[in-house]
C-alpha cells in the first residue's frame, strides 16, 4: 500500500473496498479492513467521532461489515483525491459558447455524455452545466486519474456521438484547458 500522506484517502480499484471518507455509505471508514480514523482521513480528534457517528450505516452482517459492496466506479464519483502522493490529477476546466435557441438539445445531449462518461475508468468527475444566467453558455469540469484515462475517453462512442451532435448546437467559442494538478486540499483549512 502507498504510504499515507494525510489527505482524505479514496476508493482502491483493485481492492474493491471502500477505504476512507465512506464512498459507499458502508459505514466506518477502512482501510484494508481496519477503521481509519484520525490521520488517514485527514480528519482531527475533535472531527473523528462526528465523522463516524455521522457516516451513513448499510445493512450489517453477522461480523459487523456491510454486504453492500460498491462498484469501482462508483467510489470514484464520490471522491476526488488520490491515495499515491507521486500520483498527479488532470483537470479539464472551459466553456462553451453555443447558440441560445439550441439550450435544451444541448443540454438533453450532455446528460448522455455525463452519465456514460462518468462511468468511464479513471474519471473522477464530469461536468458539462448549462449556466444559469447566459442562456447561451455551458461550463465544463472534468478531473481524469491519468493522461491514457482522458485518450480513451476521447476514442469513446458516446464521446463521437456528442461531438456529432455538438455540430448543430452553433458553437460559437470554446475555450477548454488542461491542467495537472500535483495536490488537492481544502478551499479552507
Amino acid at each position: 500500500m502507498a504510504p499515507l500522506t494525510g489527505l482524505p484517502i479514496r476508493h482502491r480499484p483493485e481492492s474493491r473496498e471502500c477505504i476512507a471518507r465512506d464512498p459507499c455509505g458502508q459505514g466506518t471508514p477502512k482501510i484494508g479492513g481496519k477503521r481509519a480514523l484520525g490521520p488517514a482521513t485527514g480528519l482531527g480528534k475533535g472531527r473523528q467521532k462526528i465523522a463516524a457517528a455521522s457516516a451513513p450505516r448499510g445493512p450489517r452482517d453477522r461480523r459487523g461489515g456491510s454486504r453492500r459492496a460498491c462498484s469501482a466506479a462508483e467510489a470514484r464519483r464520490r471522491l476526488r483525491v488520490s491515495t499515491r502522493p507521486e500520483a498527479s490529477m488532470l483537470v479539464i476546466a472551459g466553456h462553451i459558447r453555443l447558440d441560445p435557441a439550441k439550450r435544451e438539445t444541448a443540454i438533453a445531449a450532455s446528460r448522455d455524455l455525463m452519465r456514460d462518461t462518468r462511468r468511464e475508468a479513471g474519471c473522477i468527475s464530469y461536468t458539462l452545466s448549462a449556466d444559469v444566467e447566459d442562456e447561451g453558455l455551458f461550463h465544463i469540469f472534468e478531473e481524469w486519474e491519468s493522461p491514457e484515462a482522458l485518450g480513451a475517453h476521447f476514442k469513446a462512442p458516446h464521446m463521437a456521438r456528442f461531438q456529432a451532435a455538438a455540430a448543430g448546437f452553433g458553437v460559437k467559442e470554446m475555450k477548454i484547458q488542461r491542467y495537472e494538478v500535483a495536490s488537492v486540499g481544502p478551499v479552507r483549512p
